[in-house]
Parts: C-alpha cells; structure tokens; sequence
C-alpha cells in the first residue's frame, strides 16, 4: 500500500470494519477507490508499520498513521505507539496527539478527562509523565 492522506483514511475504515462497525458508502467506495476492498488488514498494519519506521519525525501523515493503528485497539501495538510518543513529543503536534489517543484507546490512563490536539503543552507534559511512569 502506497501512504497517502486517502489510503490511510481507507485503512482507518477497514479497521473500523474489522471492529464489527457497520461503514456508511462513502466509507466503502473509499476504500475501494484505494483498491483495498480485499487486502488483507494484517498486511495493511504491516505497510502502515514500515511506513512509521522510515517516516521523519515531522512527516504530516505521522499522526494520521498513528489515528489509524490506535483504531485497532491492539495491545501489542503499545511498544511501537511508546516509541511514537518519544518520536513525536517534541516536533509533531499532531503525532503526539494521535499516539496519547492510541495508548488511551488501550487503556493506559494517559488522557484524564480527555483531550484536545489543540492543548499541545498539556498533551506534552501528559507525554512525558507517561514516559516517566515506564520508566
């Protein structure tokens, strides 16, 4: 899969699909303008995986890969979300966000009583008590 902002987008909506959830059409012709209607969502993890490994640390689709594997709510993503968390503190807003998101989503406490993409410096000073806290 090529990483872009629409095949990132269908990715989130097959993911939200093997989550049981019901898609509306607009979500399914995205996903088959992607020409992802029948990959494999392990194979999609994969390529969204190797994308973050090689992706610099202000990539502006950063947080929307990250949006994408939080949606899976799978646990064993936690080592790599910690790592995006330490990659993104300082220069990616965004990241930074979307990874606070993917831990919260696996119950790691790291959002008390929410959060917001636009509370940077509450959500840095949330980072790096978690970062602490594994420590």
């Amino acid at each position: 899969m090529k990483i872009t902002n629409d095949s990132l987008n269908a990715a989130i909506y097959l993911f939200e699909k093997e989550n049981g959830n019901e898609l509306d059409q607009s979500s399914i012709r995205e996903i088959q303008k992607e020409g992802l209607a029948n990959a494999n969502p392990h194979d999609l993890v994969n390529s969204i995986r190797s994308y973050l490994d090689s992706a610099t640390d202000d990539d502006p689709l950063l947080g929307t890969a990250i949006f994408a594997l939080g949606k899976l709510y799978d646990s064993s993503l936690k080592g790599l979300f910690v790592e995006m968390l330490r990659r993104s503190l300082d220069n990616n807003s965004h990241a930074l966000y979307q990874t606070l998101v993917a831990l919260d989503n696996l119950e790691q406490n790291v959002l008390p009583g929410g959060g917001s993409f636009n509370e940077y410096e509450r959500n840095k000073r949330l980072a790096k008590d978690y970062l602490k806290r594994l420590a």
